[in-house]
């Protein structure tokens, strides 16, 4: 993706060039020392570096090559008049000094590849002792799950003087954040209430001014060595969001993304470093970032339905859907005030985070509350049945000693987490009932979702992504017990399931390869390329890539998380977790995200980032072109997997 010589660095190293020259030959001649002249000549070299890097990046000489010719001619113009007279006015030998500028052109990238190259090796080498090939996926220490919990706590209401520079007034309060790195960040905002079951409400209008400067308490969930999040203080009034913004005030009004957090619906945070807007906004001042908190486990998707009382809860079904739509209302209503453009949000997701952006394209009830999603390992095969829902919620009733609504609404959020201890494996989803359609795959068809531009991405080892999660063990045994009672099942989805995993075998692959690949085919890329190609099929744009880059962990691989660090640029938490970004691959990934959130399209011209090439995307409707993105290119293909995955489409629409 990114050259080591390109024609731009060929004109930056001219112009840093004369400046070398210049300021080394004019002080000598007037009779200052080497080391003087030494100086000025560093000075004077690294000044015209910097100029002529800025200026060939600019768009205008991008877009047009002639420009940049012209400029080039205009450089080496310069460079031949300034060496002419500097050699004629102080006796220079123009071959000596050009022998010492050739060095400089050539030596000194070469010089910066090489540090560069050593840095990364060291980092690989410390990860690879820390994880050794990945088996027992990512364990944080004490000291960086203190760090997390450091960064929660209660904002309070303030009564006297605050930062007016970081102040910003909504229709529910006055929030007051702090700056960073010319960053404001606005943590813990609260965005609704709510009762346990119970839809979420509106909070009131309110004229008080309230501290934002920590995030708020996560979701009630379990706490295990896997899960960070469930190390963050939680509580069942967990409906708050955080805003980053670049510190500058602007008139303009700048396109927001809204992250949703993924974790299978049963965990995560927006606490978690993962998911911090910082970096990103401090590399890309005019974008806005919002993360949130949704409920989760049975106290966001429950089915209680035979239960005395269960009547009065219709919503209990998908009340972490209904937070992620309230969160929307909230910063729809808000976010022109932190300088964001309400007309123009994108919502953003992996895993949980990925099939709610795709779902809330098809809810009627978050119609018009934003204009693009970005669907990161997202689909519609994880969603269940109200009777699937409803088996699960009572096995966890039991497993509480509840006998009706009111015994389970008395339980403590720490009786909800023994009983969910009970069901193993199994974990509540979003059921397609009630806010949501019956047949998603449908609605998309139909052209429910034309009106919503698509951008979906798919790994090429979504296993990788659960083992660094979980470890390879646990993953092993969770995907196993998901598909081997799929294969059992005698359906056509069971039949067609079991033929395949039948050739796996036959063409030798062990048994649990086989079962990972129908996961990441079946289970992943299958049900992401069929909504690229209804949505194209019904009017839609959609445009699809697939992610190659891998880990040095050898058994995380190029997963969604190796995706997902580079697409939101928290590098010094990607290393805690076992992954290393590529800083050209996460500058390109990112500036993709950037345009689509601007323009609808992530397309980069030439340079845009500086040394990469054009790319241009392609909508899936164009011979379901796949854009597949590995650590130094970006080109189409993954043809057989798209071929592959298409087996699955009648039984897709038809389930």
């Amino acid at each position: 993706m990114r050259k080591l010589f390109s024609f731009d660095d060929v004109i930056v190293a001219f112009a840093g060039a004369i400046g070398c020259g210049i300021g080394f030959c004019v002080p000598d001649a007037y009779g200052t020392g080497n080391i003087f002249s030494g100086i000025v000549s560093m000075l004077a070299g690294d000044i015209l570096f910097v100029a002529a890097e800025k200026l060939v990046a600019r768009k205008y000489f991008q877009v047009v090559p002639r420009r940049k010719k012209l400029l080039f001619a205009a450089v080496v113009v310069c460079f031949l008049i300034s060496y002419a007279m500097c050699m004629k006015l102080w006796g220079y030998s123009i071959y000596h000094n050009l022998a010492e500028m050739l060095e400089f052109v050539v030596g000194f990238p070469i010089l910066v590849l090489a540090v560069s190259f050593t840095v990364r090796m060291y980092k690989i080498r410390k990860l690879r002792a820390e994880y050794g090939d990945g088996a027992k996926g990512v364990s944080l220490d004490e000291t960086d799950i203190e760090a997390i919990k450091d960064g929660c706590g209660k904002n309070n209401v303030i009564t006297g003087d605050y930062d007016e520079s970081c102040a910003v007034k909504t229709r529910t309060g006055t929030f007051v954040g702090k700056k960073r790195r010319k960053v404001r960040a606005f943590l813990g905002i609260p965005y609704a209430k709510a009762e346990r079951w119970k839809a979420p409400q509106p909070l009131e209008s309110s004229d008080e001014v309230f501290e934002a400067y920590y995030f708020g308490p996560s979701a009630v969930q379990p706490q295990s060595n896997r899960n960070y999040a469930g190390y963050i203080s939680q509580s069942e009034d967990c409906l708050t969001l955080n805003v980053w913004t670049s510190a500058g005030r602007c008139e303009k009004k700048h396109p927001v993304l809204v992250y949703l957090h993924g974790g299978d619906f049963a965990c995560g945070s927006s606490a978690v470093p993962l998911y911090h807007g910082r970096d990103f906004v401090r590399r890309h001042k005019d974008v806005l970032f919002v993360s949130l908190n949704y409920r989760l486990g049975l106290l966001g998707f429950a089915n209680f339905s035979g239960l005395p009382g269960a009547e009065e809860y219709p919503d209990a079904k998908n009340l972490g859907l209904l937070d992620q739509i309230e969160a929307l209302k909230w910063i729809k209503e808000n976010i022109a005030a932190f300088g964001g453009d309400p007309d123009n949000i994108t919502v953003a997701g992996e895993h949980a985070g990925g099939i709610s952006a795709l779902l809330l394209s098809v809810i009627k009830q978050a119609e018009g509350l934003f204009g693009k999603i970005f669907v990161l390992a997202g689909n519609f095969e994880s969603l269940y049945t109200s009777k699937q829902q409803n088996v699960i919620s009572l096995k966890f009733a039991k497993a509480a000693g509840a006998e009706n609504m009111e015994q389970l609404l008395a339980l403590a959020p720490e009786q909800i987490l023994d009983a969910q201890k009970t069901l193993g494996c199994e974990v509540t989803m979003p059921v397609c009932d009630g806010i949501v359609p019956s047949r998603p795959y449908c609605e998309i068809a139909d052209g429910t979702a034309k009106n919503i531009n698509i951008l979906a991405g798919m790994a090429e080892n979504e296993f990788g992504s659960w083992v660094s999660s979980m470890g390879e063990a646990d993953s092993a045994e969770m995907i196993t017990f998901y598909l081997k009672a799929a294969i059992k099942d005698d359906s056509k989805r069971g039949r067609l399931l079991k033929k395949l995993y039948e050739e796996q075998l036959e063409q030798g692959a062990a048994e649990q390869d086989a079962l990972n690949c129908i996961f990441s085919r079946f289970g992943c890329d299958a049900g992401l390329l069929l909504v690229c190609r209804l949505q194209s099929e019904a009017g839609g744009t959609a445009r699809c890539f697939r992610w190659r880059a891998g880990s040095p962990i050898e058994k995380f691989g190029a997963s969604s998380y190796a995706c997902l660090f580079h697409l939101l640029g928290n590098s010094e938490y990607a290393e805690k977790c076992g992954y290393l970004c590529h800083s050209d691959l996460e500058e390109t990934l990112q500036a993709c995200l950037v345009n689509f959130m601007k323009k609808g399209d992530p397309s980069l011209y030439k340079h845009e980032v500086k040394n990469v090439g054009e790319i241009k995307w392609q909508p899936f409707a164009k011979k379901e072109a796949v854009m597949e993105f590995t650590e130094d290119s970006a080109e189409y293909g993954a043809e057989e997997i798209v071929e592959y995955c298409r087996q699955f489409d009648e039984i897709l629409l038809n389930c």
